[in-house]
């Protein structure tokens, strides 16, 4: 009956033991985040100047959109379109 009893528990440590180490090797992968963040930051951070620009154009193209989207067209654009209507009808 020893023996047995030795069995069980050799077999009771199993799953604790084998869970302290998939809990380790998560804890190494969650310690090595910071060290990445930085890496993708040093080899990310010369295209931000490219980015900041873009976002800048994106801006004024809108800014620009916004005042023809408020603006009445002038008379003369209002005219050839009304002539371009009837002219094709």
């Amino acid at each position: 009956m020893s023996r047995l009893s030795d069995k069980l528990a050799a077999a009771a440590a199993v799953a604790p033991r084998q869970a302290a180490k998939l809990e380790a090797r998560a804890d190494k992968i969650i310690a090595m985040e910071p060290a990445l963040e930085k890496e993708a930051d040093d080899a990310f951070g010369p295209h931000e100047a490219l980015l900041a620009e873009a976002e800048a154009s994106i801006h004024d193209v809108k800014h620009q959109l916004a005042g023809f989207a408020n603006g009445n067209p002038s008379p003369a654009s209002t005219d050839s379109q009304a002539g371009g209507t009837s002219s094709s009808q």
